[in-house]
């Protein structure tokens, strides 16, 4: 007769099976840290570049409140605006950085003008030249040291309009270049308003944010939106045209 210990399967684990169980379980957690890392990396950029633009827009409203409800764009640069650099002028698509500028006093540093998901060159110096910004200090004196747009129109008695906002907004969607539809450069377009056909019109590439975007409004006040939710702000804007200028 046959015992029920000879009937029993041995289920003990050779070496070579721990060991192979051992280096799957290594490589299951590597992977998961890893992509928890990228995860979390890209969670705190997206902060990073929200608290950029909450930043900018409390200096705007800063500045506004110093020169009778006026932002730069509104400005003559005698009186410390940038109102010269607004199209039509053929410097407008070169000189969008200029209409930060004059916010140095409200900003402190140039450091939150640009997006940490973005490859853009962070100045460290208001100065206009590396002479005169110092040893191992980035002037700023370029497109390249913002990454984001700037609404040409932007008004503080408009609270819902646009004032800024990350530099991979586009009017052609959907796309995978920084370029407008219309207007009289490749950075300076028109967003409009009213928009039927949802599959066109204002919406975001993939160059910073994956179709997505962060705003500022007038008000100050920040949102992280997709194109759809870009177009329902435009309608409320109060602005028909919408014109934005986009450093490429």
């Amino acid at each position: 007769m046959k015992t029920l210990a000879a009937n029993r399967i041995n289920w003990a684990f050779s070496r070579t099976d721990l060991m192979a169980l051992l280096g799957a379980l290594i490589v299951l957690v590597v992977l998961s840290v890893h992509s928890g890392d990228i995860s979390w990396r890209g969670y705190s950029d997206r902060i990073a570049c929200v608290n950029n633009l909450r930043h900018i827009g409390v200096s705007f409203r800063t500045y506004a409140a110093d020169h009778a409800g006026r932002y730069p764009m509104q400005i003559s640069t005698n009186q410390g605006g940038s109102y010269e650099f607004m199209p039509p002028s053929a410097l407008a698509a070169s000189s969008i950085w200029r209409h930060y500028r004059p916010m140095s006093n409200e900003l402190v540093f140039p450091t939150p003008l640009v997006c940490p998901t973005d490859a853009r060159t962070m100045a460290t110096s208001w100065a206009l030249t590396a002479a005169t910004a110092g040893a191992g200090k980035i002037p700023f004196n370029m497109n390249q040291n913002i990454s984001y747009f700037v609404g040409l129109d932007a008004m503080e008695i408009f609270p819902e309009m646009l004032l800024g906002g990350d530099r991979n907004v586009t009017n052609n969607t959907p796309s995978v270049i920084d370029v407008f539809r219309t207007g009289a450069t490749a950075q300076i377009g028109f967003l409009g308003m009213n928009w039927a056909n949802t599959n066109v019109g204002p919406g975001w590439n993939n160059r910073l944010h994956q179709y997505a975007g962060n705003i500022v409004l007038g008000d100050g006040s920040v949102r992280r939106i997709n194109a759809s939710e870009l177009k329902a702000q435009l309608k409320i804007s109060g602005d028909s045209s919408n014109r934005v200028a986009a450093p490429n």
